[in-house]
C-alpha cells in the first residue's frame, strides 16, 4: 500500500480537487477523498498531547510526513500515519473499510521514550491471515501488547473500550499490565515471565508461544 500511495501521479495533499471540510472538522458530512474506490489514499499529522480534539489529520504529502517525523523526540504527541483504499468518494466513517485501513504511530514523551503502534483493519473473513504478521511481530520485535478482535479502536484495546479506559495510559504502562485478552493476545517478555513463564501459561490454556 505504501508502494502504491507514492506511486500515486499527485499525491493527496496536493490533490486540486479536494473538497469539503478540513479533516479536523469530525462532524462534517462533506466530501473529504479526492479519488476514485479503490485507489490508495493516506493522511498524517503530528498531535501534541493534550490537543486530540482540535489537532486532526491531513492529506499525505511526502513531504509533509517528513516534517511531521521533525517532532518525533522533540514534542511530546503522536505522529500518525494512515492509508488505506478508499472505498467509496467522501465515506468519512472508516474510510477503508471494508477493505485495508492501516495506521502507523509514534508516541513520543518528553523524556524521549518512544511507542510505536501498528493497527490493521481488515475485512472479518480475513482475520487469519493476521495471525503470521502479528506472530512474527511478536518474535522480532518483543511489544508489549498485541491483539485481534473486533472491539478494538485505533488507540484502545477491546478490554479498554468495554471499560472506557483511556488507551493512551494502557499503552505507557503496558510494560507491566497487560491492556486485555482476546483471540490472539500478545504480552511483553518480562510480563509473561512475571506470570510464571511458558509453560504455567501453556497449563493455563493460554497456549503460548515463547515470546508471548
Amino acid at each position: 500500500m505504501w508502494q502504491r500511495l507514492i506511486a500515486r501521479p499527485v499525491q493527496p495533499g496536493d490533490a486540486t480537487n479536494w473538497g469539503g471540510s478540513p479533516p479536523s472538522d469530525v462532524t462534517s458530512s462533506s466530501e473529504r477523498y479526492a479519488g476514485e474506490p479503490g485507489e490508495t489514499w493516506a493522511e498524517y499529522g503530528f498531535i501534541p498531547e493534550g490537543q486530540e480534539q482540535t489537532v486532526g489529520v491531513q492529506p499525505f504529502t511526502l513531504a509533509g510526513w517528513a516534517a511531521c517525523l521533525d517532532n518525533v523526540g522533540v514534542t511530546t504527541g503522536f505522529a500518525e500515519l494512515h492509508i488505506f483504499e478508499l472505498h467509496r468518494l467522501a465515506h468519512f466513517v472508516a474510510p477503508g473499510r471494508p477493505g485495508v485501513f492501516v495506521s502507523a504511530s509514534v508516541r513520543t514523551r518528553g523524556d524521549g521514550a518512544l511507542w510505536y503502534s501498528l493497527t490493521l483493519t481488515v475485512p472479518a473473513d480475513w482475520a487469519g491471515s493476521l495471525l503470521p504478521v502479528l506472530r512474527a511481530a511478536a518474535q522480532s520485535g518483543n511489544p508489549t501488547y498485541g491483539e485481534i478482535s473486533y472491539a478494538a479502536r485505533l488507540r484502545q484495546s477491546a478490554r479498554e473500550v468495554a471499560l472506557n479506559r483511556d488507551g493512551d495510559a494502557g499503552l505507557l504502562s503496558s510494560e507491566r499490565l497487560a491492556r486485555g485478552y482476546s483471540w490472539l493476545t500478545v504480552i511483553a517478555q518480562d510480563l509473561g515471565e512475571r506470570l510464571g513463564g511458558v509453560e504455567a501459561l501453556r497449563d493455563s490454556g493460554a497456549s503460548p508461544r515463547s515470546r508471548r
